[in-house]
């Protein structure tokens, strides 16, 4: 018979191991495939919650300013009425004062030039410093775009370990046809599936359990 010959066990034990790791890859495929859908999701999470402290720090600023846009507003009309009716100019002055002192204790304090009617806001000041203060509670600005960036290089590993489960579907079809194969052509045969088996086996080792990602 073709299959018997001294290649018989070593051809059955080749195609044994191929079986089973081509079972094993296709398992680490999908795993890999699910860990890319769940950091797509953070990466989704991660870019509302950066809007949305972008957004709540864009209100808290413009509500600062109109804050200072009252005070600016008492001071020149104190600074108008400071000829006519110097008592309501006064008034005006300590209502004015007042919102100073709250936006002192509040957020505006270091960022304006407390000038009356000429005070100026820094704007971006601001803006920067009220996000620096929400770093601790949420993400980097650009952390949405990084965990993307990794989810994109796990789908593409999930892809290359789905490849080489592939890969050894065809190594197992080259040890069939080694079997079936004339005596003087099944060393040279088992030498190739034994090589690819090989480098389609370092591949794997290093895509499961050596890769880093993005």
């Amino acid at each position: 018979m073709a299959a018997a010959g001294p290649y018989e066990l070593p051809v059955a034990a080749a195609m044994a191991v191929v079986t089973v790791t081509s079972a094993l890859v296709t398992f680490l495929s999908v795993m890999a495939a699910a860990e890319a859908v769940e950091t797509d999701r953070l990466a989704v999470v991660q870019t509302v919650q950066v809007e949305a402290e972008r957004t709540k720090t864009d209100a808290q600023v413009r509500g600062e300013g109109r804050r200072l846009g009252r005070y600016r507003s008492l001071a020149a009309e104190a600074d108008a009425e400071a000829a006519e009716d110097p008592g309501r100019a006064a008034g005006l002055r300590r209502l004015a004062l007042e919102y100073a002192a709250e936006s002192r204790v509040g957020y505006l304090g270091p960022y304006v030039a407390w000038d009356g009617a000429e005070s100026r806001l820094r704007y971006g000041e601001l803006a920067e410093a009220l996000r620096q203060s929400a770093d601790a509670y949420s993400p980097a600005a650009d952390q949405p775009a990084r965990t993307a960036a990794r989810a994109d290089a796990e789908h593409a590993r999930s892809t290359r370990l789905a490849m080489a489960a592939v890969a050894l579907l065809v190594v197992l079809v080259v040890l069939t046809v080694t079997r079936m194969a004339h005596v003087r052509l099944r060393g040279p045969l088992l030498v190739v599936a034994a090589a690819s088996y090989a480098l389609i086996a370092a591949t794997v080792v290093w895509q499961a359990f050596l890769w880093q990602g993005a």
